[in-house]
């Protein structure tokens, strides 16, 4: 992956494809898995020293540019599906087929945002006292067929939030 300031380091891959978002050029870039050739690139817009670290799911990839934007595209071709402000995205996000979870922070708390996979607006969203390390995994852990979302806070807590509503299920206190 191409040098990036830490908290952003990271490469996605799906279908064949890899995608590195570089934050010296501001480039995001497809590149073969089978031959290591690039198959698209795309310059994000705003100018900063960060940029996220992107995921993939089907023929999507999600990047952040760092600072103000989330911006969805085309794993294929890298047309443009949307983007969405949203700051100070802090790590990945966690994609599954019809929503996507990614986390950012404000003056005051952390958040952990919950949005549409078609256009990115937002389905709900809770807030943390503590950051967000690593993006949340999506797994039903209620049996209720929906995708529910299980995310570390540095608070000292795993959470499992409702893929519905962004409700507390549970919480565990992995550190006094």
């Amino acid at each position: 992956t191409s040098p990036q300031p830490d908290p952003y380091p990271g490469l996605a891959a799906g279908q064949g494809i890899l995608v590195d978002a570089d934050a010296a050029s501001r480039l995001v870039r497809a590149i073969s898995a089978a031959t290591g050739k690039v198959l698209w690139q795309m310059r994000l817009p705003t100018k900063a020293d960060v940029i996220g670290a992107p995921a993939i799911h089907g023929d999507t990839v999600l990047v952040s540019d760092g600072v103000a934007g989330l911006y969805a595209f085309n794993l294929t071709n890298g047309t443009t599906r949307w983007s969405i402000g949203i700051s100070n995205v802090t790590v990945a996000a966690a994609i599954c087929s019809n929503f996507f979870c990614v986390t950012s922070f404000t003056a005051t708390n952390y958040v952990l945002s919950c949005r549409s996979l078609a256009n990115g607006g937002m389905l709900w969203q809770a807030g943390f006292l503590g950051p967000i390390p690593s993006p949340p995994e999506l797994t039903d852990v209620n049996d209720d067929g929906v995708l529910d979302v299980i995310t570390l806070c540095d608070n000292g807590f795993v959470y499992a939030l409702d893929g519905r509503n962004g409700e507390v299920l549970w919480r565990y206190q992995h550190s006094p």
